[in-house]
């Protein structure tokens, strides 16, 4: 879907600003996005499923917190891997219904959003950050989570 790929270019330029050149094969010029490297797809519809954005943002360029607004069009991603990235915010993840596997362990987040609004929330990764361990009573409890990490949690 043609929106889903401007989020994606979107989504590179967030972690590349001010001048990396991570995501270098996402390029406005492939056609699919389905096809691009970290991107996996839905067979049918061919809505994007799956970001597998590991330690894509190089630390040189400091923390940073994700415009997650700019994922508002992958309204079929289940899993989302965001981890090593410097991210300091992920506030926005909240409108993902259909996310099912969130992580964004070893990152620098100091907080942490109500995460029962993610209602298909199985698997969360919270390791090696820097949450305060009393914002995590409950987290691991909701009711559908299943695998829960928050090992190593600074507090």
């Amino acid at each position: 879907m043609e929106e889903e790929k401007v989020g994606l270019l979107q989504l590179k330029a967030s972690f590349n600003h001010p001048n990396g050149t991570a995501l270098s094969s996402w390029g406005a010029e492939v056609g699919d996005c389905c096809r691009w490297e970290y991107v996996t797809c839905h067979n049918k519809t061919n809505r994007v499923t799956r970001l597998s954005l590991i330690d894509i943002r190089h630390f040189e360029f400091g923390k940073w917190s994700l415009n997650a607004s700019l994922l508002l069009p992958f309204q079929q991603l289940q899993i989302l891997d965001l981890s090593l990235n410097e991210l300091t915010g992920i506030q926005g993840l909240l409108r993902l219904k259909k996310l099912r596997v969130l992580n964004v362990g070893v990152n620098d987040l100091t907080t942490i959003p109500n995460l029962s609004a993610l209602p298909s929330l199985k698997v969360l990764d919270l390791s090696f950050n820097h949450i305060n361990s009393s914002q995590l009573q409950g987290v691991c409890i909701l009711t559908l989570i299943k695998a829960c990490g928050i090992s190593s949690v600074h507090s």
